[in-house]
């Protein structure tokens, strides 16, 4: 899927020489002996290749962290370094200390107390910081900085996590102070694009820090949401990931200092890069409905979940009534970030602006379903491939089965195990009634390079729904 997925997508994305590949890390799945298949693969696109250590690229026997990387540096090299392309510094960072233990613990990483257990922490160790505070210290001050990791410095998805953010972030922001750079990291399977002035609830708590000093971008999944989901045409699972953003990669321009980032859905093209949809009453109370299952615990619940996906009414027919209980018109822009404008034209010329639905002041999450993009839940939700089966095939291959060998099924089909219940580049605005017929919806989201994503969408609004299935009782 990987190959067929984003490696594809590259290939075919007309890279050329002086371009490269940087993989942020969780490289491969635990298991050690594909890391040599994957460069294999990935250098079949022709581009250079630069790899960071993410938790899942580890030997998880090593008893101390020194020894953590002993097979990343057999096959591929070291686990933090640096290289300079034009006038970018690339700080390649190992922010993977295993296993942690009583000094994470006095940190406040409780997850690190049991030694039968052993865990990560997302920090740096003293030797790395003055590897990189000499390395920082000796680079011309007009140069870029991007700093590469696996773990987060932070994470709006699991801004609540100390694990799965960075330590010492304010030792490691103090470092660049008053320099250009950005960050880049993978770990959280989300697209999460961080300006400059931004805060989320969690961060000072969790890592120490205030409002961001520079921007930080969390570059997503290749696998997406651990390849779940229902197949594509391409024959790659849909694999949405926890924010509803598609499997994909971060590309960016360079110029002098200067950088424009982009997120590429595999497989979408480079003109695709938001979900455009309707949050009506009628989904609000679908989704509402199997998110209760969900959290039942399966010893409890119905095997059979409360309503499929052929249960969501047609989310683009409405009624005076919908309108009356609250439409709103969304926009899940996949790169999006507080500088990203959306706005929607509807059929009469008038225009709407959408509202990023987290404003990165400070706040928590916005849950509950009427802050959840439409368009990734509904096929979150519902996914027919826990029912596959067949008599003559292998018995792993009953149902479905992902990472680490957990098997899902054969069953009836059922949610994925990530659902995009927050989302930090969300936009959305309620629609005003409109008048019976059929109308037409332009949506246009702008990035702050100017890069525009335009979806347009047909909405019917009838008196009362027509019959949905085919009408026997005429014929």
């Amino acid at each position: 899927w990987l190959r067929d997925g984003v490696f594809a997508d590259i290939l075919n994305g007309g890279y050329r020489q002086g371009d490269c590949m940087i993989q942020l890390g969780d490289v491969v799945g635990d298991d050690l002996d594909l890391l040599d298949r994957n460069l294999e693969l990935a250098a079949a696109t022709r581009l250079p290749q630069w790899l960071v250590i993410g938790n899942h690229d580890i030997d998880f026997d090593a008893r101390n962290n020194d020894d953590k990387a002993d097979s990343w540096r057999r096959i591929y090299g070291p686990n933090y370094y640096a290289f300079e392309m034009g006038n970018v510094l690339f700080i390649v960072l190992d922010n993977i200390f295993y296993p942690c233990g009583e000094e994470d613990v006095a940190r406040g990483r409780t997850n690190c107390g049991n030694p039968d257990r052993p865990t990560y922490n997302g920090r740096l160790t003293e030797t790395q910081f003055a590897w990189l505070e000499g390395l920082i210290e000796n680079t011309p001050e007009e140069k870029l900085i991007v700093l590469n990791n696996h773990i987060p410095f932070v994470s709006f998805v699991d801004a609540a996590s100390g694990q799965h953010q960075t330590d010492e972030l304010v030792k490691i922001h103090g470092l660049v102070e008053g320099r250009e750079a950005v960050s880049f990291s993978g770990h959280t399977h989300t697209t999460e694009n961080h300006a400059p002035g931004q805060l989320f609830q969690g961060w000072t708590e969790n890592t120490g820090i205030g409002p961001l000093p520079f921007r930080h971008i969390i570059a997503g999944a290749a696998s997406g949401a651990w390849f779940q989901g229902d197949f594509n045409v391409d024959g790659v699972p849909m694999a949405l990931q926890r924010m509803g953003a598609p499997m994909g990669y971060f590309h960016v321009d360079f110029n002098d200092i200067d950088y424009h980032e982009r997120y590429i859905g595999a497989g979408l093209g480079r003109v695709r890069g938001q979900w455009v949809g309707l949050n009506t009453p009628a989904f609000r109370h679908w989704y509402s409905t199997i998110m209760q299952w969900l959290s039942e615990h399966p010893s409890e619940r119905e095997a059979v979940p409360p309503f499929s996906i052929n249960d969501l009414p047609d989310t683009k027919l409405l009624t005076p009534d919908d309108f009356s209980e609250g439409i709103w018109l969304t926009s899940n822009v996949w790169a999006g970030s507080a500088e990203t404008q959306v706005q929607a034209t509807l059929s009469n010329g008038d225009i709407l602006t959408l509202e990023r639905t987290q404003q990165g002041a400070g706040e928590g999450h916005q849950t509950g379903p009427e802050w959840v993009d439409p368009f990734s839940a509904a096929r979150q939700l519902s996914v027919a491939r826990y029912a596959n089966q067949s008599t003559l095939g292998d018995k792993r291959a009953q149902g479905h089965e992902l990472f680490t060998g957990r098997s899902f099924g054969p069953a009836p089909p059922q949610p994925q195990r990530s659902i995009a219940a927050q989302n930090m580049h969300l936009w959305r605005v309620q629609l005003p009634e409109l008048p019976l017929g059929v109308h037409t919806i332009k949506v246009v989201s702008t990035d702050r390079n100017g890069i525009e994503f335009k979806d347009m969408i047909t909405v019917e609004v009838r008196a009362e729904r027509p019959a949905r299935y085919w009408r026997h009782e005429i014929w």
